[in-house]
């Protein structure tokens, strides 16, 4: 039993040994240099590590790799989910810009044509000018005068409605 038990390092002897073993080892500790001691524990941490991967079985191996693999496989779909989000929210601000550019444009056009001041407009004036001054050549010297008199008070009672509605329109803001 006795020799059991000191095979297995129980009895006093073997515990003295080991309490020994253990002071000289943490003296041996205190006197080495930091440096020395953090190159070891380096060196312990590695050769644990390679006993750890001899001891494991290759199936947990196999495991850990496939592990890996998925985990990296399934950072690569998020990041790619992800780029693919931004490049669709990308579009999209692009489509409502350009909507908005085009919105825009087509206003400009709408107010141009209001005011008379296409090509196909300016053409339309410059036919009627020109059919004015034909009928004006024409037209006797009185008429002319008459014709004048008429539109110089058309042209005061359009501006004179104009400056009502601009007045019409300060009044409500």
């Amino acid at each position: 039993m006795r020799a059991k038990r000191e095979r297995k390092g129980r009895t006093k002897n073997a515990r003295e040994k080991r309490e020994k073993r253990a002071r000289e080892n943490a003296r041996e500790k205190r006197e080495k240099s930091a440096h020395e001691n953090a190159s070891e524990k380096i060196e312990t941490s590695a050769h644990e590590n390679a006993r750890e991967k001899r001891e494991k079985s290759a199936d947990e191996n196999a495991r850990e790799k496939r592990e890996k693999r998925t985990r990296k496989c399934a950072r690569k779909e998020r990041e790619k989910s992800a780029r693919k989000c931004a490049r669709k929210e990308r579009e999209k601000r692009a489509r409502k810009m350009r909507a908005k550019r085009e919105k825009r444009a087509h206003e400009k056009c709408a107010r141009k044509e209001r005011k008379g001041r296409t090509k196909n407009a300016r053409e339309k004036r410059e036919k009627k000018a020109r059919e004015n001054a034909r009928e004006k050549r024409e037209k006797s010297a009185h008429e002319n005068a008459r014709e004048k008199r008429k539109a110089r008070t058309k042209m005061r009672a359009k501006r004179e409605r104009k400056a009502h509605t601009k007045m019409r329109a300060k009044r409500e803001r």
